[in-house]
């Protein structure tokens, strides 16, 4: 009996993680089509209308990680500091990336911000791309390889 129960924590603990594993690479491709929305919003608000990026940043409707970085970077950027940002789930480059965007926004002209906004769309586009195919090469396969591992142990245990 003390097998079967142990047998069943190691398959739920080690199908928990791979779980959790992925969860995390769906939350990094999802902040990052976000952060790709957040650009294209930028450059329609900022071509037409001419609003100010702190009022961008805290106007934008995303997931709550990415809400509390960019109120973060507004609150910093009305303040004239240097923009600093940190989400748990995006890479360093992905963070530094990020954020030579909103500073490069808040020191732009109005001519600027296009070249500005035009190269960060393209630096998304590539940052979204790669998070999807770590979603399937690491956060997938690390699922699926951490049930077999749950299966393997329940058959070594039994």
């Amino acid at each position: 009996m003390l097998k079967i129960i142990l047998a069943a924590v190691l398959l739920v603990l080690c199908a928990y993680i791979g779980f959790a594993v992925e969860r995390f690479y769906k939350s990094r491709l999802k902040i990052l089509e976000e952060y790709s929305a957040f650009i294209r919003y930028v450059e329609r608000e900022t071509e037409f209308l001419k609003t100010d990026l702190v009022e961008l940043l805290t106007s934008f409707e995303c997931t709550t990680e990415l809400r509390s970085a960019f109120s973060s970077a507004a609150a910093l950027i009305g303040a004239g500091k240097p923009v600093e940002l940190e989400c748990k789930f995006l890479s360093d480059g992905a963070v530094a990336e990020i954020r030579a965007f909103l500073a490069a926004m808040s020191e732009a002209d109005y001519y600027g911000k296009n070249a500005v906004i035009k190269h960060a769309g393209k630096v998304a586009d590539e940052l979204t791309a790669k998070a999807g195919k770590e979603k399937i090469q690491k956060g997938e396969l690390i699922r699926k390889l951490m049930i077999l591992l749950g299966v393997g142990l329940v058959v070594l245990t039994l």
